[in-house]
């Protein structure tokens, strides 16, 4: 059963996104996987078997792919083909089970994808469909092409249809054409809509999840997400991908659903720590997202650096202090933790128009636990340890506060601890400047995280330190008493 559905249990929580199908493997068998666009053999008993090693890495939840049957190679679980059936290429209802039994076990918390907006691949793959397996419970090409769609595309006849979105901001389009060719459901019709809604029920009273993560939010009706988030009676998490903060606040704002995956504010971080701009790009939307959405929504926003929809950071950015740097910001700013399965190992990926390639199987890198805090499996796992060693009031549940904002510097507070990022990168030299604002008292040694043995220092007078950064590093923070035991520390 749930052990913990509302939002504030969701709130800050670390959260490890993992591709059902390429995680782990159930035979322990780690040999590449030849073919990215079909399945790799990835499953839940896999995953129950890698426990040990989310745990290590300081994950307080999974989010795993959607689990229902699939049309074929629908490995990622986006395709749909029955509401009712479980995937079996991921497993059996008992192997499912067996996972959410033993993250709960643990203290951790399942999220599970979800998808209403379309189902199976193609037009082709309607009459396989259940329960859905005729055109009657779909969107059509008359209502595309009134909305002004429908010319990318072959177009309707007896048997196909095919009317795609033209114009992605057009909110109209979007509700009633198909998306790249996805057969477009009909949330309107009564049986398309109670279905779904059954559905959604299903996946607390059933398999016994604690959160849903919707895809492709602005192709449905708003009214419709808050009836199916209201049917789950879990925390709902929402895939809307803009810039446009304002866009993702209306959804929240409605009620449709509890929080938005951050795509606002990712879309900043890979300016600054990608592109270099000035680090008041970075303020700027961070004071924006303050502003606007309602008291303690930013705490649930789903901050991020890679998804399966994009390109994953080391083909962005050979720089390996500015991954550091993007990752140390997601991990311990305000929001909702998202770990992309991989992230920890840099897998290297490809561009974001070759989405397969950016879901590479894990298990070839052998689970390797570098703890070294200047990789980036020690960098997710020291600060995730920080978090459980400062009390939640002080760190994981304290509102995030601006510190110092120049062009190469951003300073920031939560609670006690002080988080200092530059976007100069590995070749940029030193900077180092006096920082006032801090939250301890003058006389207390505070250390960096991530070399704690020797980079320590007494707060001065006016709530003071120098904030030093060499080569790029990011530094966190917080008082010696809070710093990690064994060599090194």
């Amino acid at each position: 059963m749930s052990i913990c559905t509302s939002p504030d249990c969701w709130r800050n929580r670390v959260t490890y996104q993992l591709l059902t199908d390429r995680f782990a493997r159930g035979d322990g068998n780690t040999e590449e996987c030849e073919d990215l666009t079909d399945y790799c053999g990835g499953t839940w008993r896999g995953a129950l078997d890698k426990l040990d090693y989310l745990q290590d890495l300081g994950v307080e939840a999974i989010w795993i792919s959607p689990i229902i049957a699939n049309v074929a190679k629908g490995y990622h679980g986006f395709w749909g083909q029955s509401l009712t059936d479980l995937n079996p290429q991921f497993g059996t209802a008992e192997d499912l089970h067996a996972l959410v039994h033993a993250v709960h076990s643990r203290g951790m918390l399942v999220m599970v994808g979800v998808v209403a907006n379309h189902m199976g691949q193609t037009w082709e793959d309607v009459p396989s469909i259940s329960p859905f397996s005729n055109g009657s419970f779909y969107h059509g090409c008359t209502e595309c092409k009134a909305a002004g769609g429908g010319h990318n595309g072959t177009g309707c006849n007896a048997t196909v249809c095919d009317c795609w979105v033209d114009d992605y901001d057009d909110a109209e389009q979007c509700l009633v054409c198909q998306l790249f060719g996805l057969p477009d459901l009909d949330q309107d019709h009564p049986v398309v809509r109670a279905e779904l809604l059954g559905y959604a029920a299903r996946l607390r009273e059933v398999y016994g999840v604690d959160a849903i993560r919707i895809d492709t939010v602005p192709y449905v009706k708003g009214e419709f997400w808050e009836e199916f988030t209201n049917a789950s009676g879990v925390f709902s998490i929402g895939e809307v991908s803009t810039s446009n903060d304002t866009k993702c606040l209306e959804y929240i704002s409605s009620g449709a659903m509890h929080a938005t995956i951050n795509y606002p504010l990712y879309y900043a971080l890979a300016d600054v720590f990608v592109s270099k701009y000035a680090m008041g790009r970075l303020a700027g939307e961070v004071a924006a997202q303050r502003a606007a959405y309602p008291g303690g929504a930013v705490g649930l926003l789903g901050n991020f650096v890679e998804n399966h929809d994009l390109a994953r950071l080391p083909y962005l950015t050979k720089d390996r202090q500015l991954r550091r740097s993007f990752v140390t910001y997601t991990l311990t700013a305000e929001g909702l933790p998202l770990i992309y399965y991989g992230q920890e190992q840099e897998l290297l990926g490809a561009s974001k128009m070759k989405a397969n390639l950016n879901r590479e199987a894990l298990w070839p890198t052998q689970f390797r636990q570098d703890p070294s805090p200047t990789g980036m499996y020690g960098t997710i796992r020291e600060i995730n340890a920080l978090r459980k060693r400062v009390p939640a009031a002080d760190f994981a549940q304290a509102a995030q506060e601006q510190g110092a904002v120049r062009d190469d510097l951003f300073v920031f507070v939560r609670g006690k601890v002080v988080v200092a990022l530059t976007n100069r990168g590995e070749d940029g030299g030193a900077i180092s400047e006096l920082v006032d604002g801090m939250p301890w008292a003058a006389g207390t040694t505070v250390c960096n995280l991530f070399s704690p043995a020797c980079d320590c220092q007494q707060v001065r007078e006016g709530f003071r330190i120098q904030v030093s950064l060499s080569g790029g590093e990011p530094k966190v923070f917080a008082e010696q008493r809070y710093m990690p035991a064994g060599p090194g520390a």
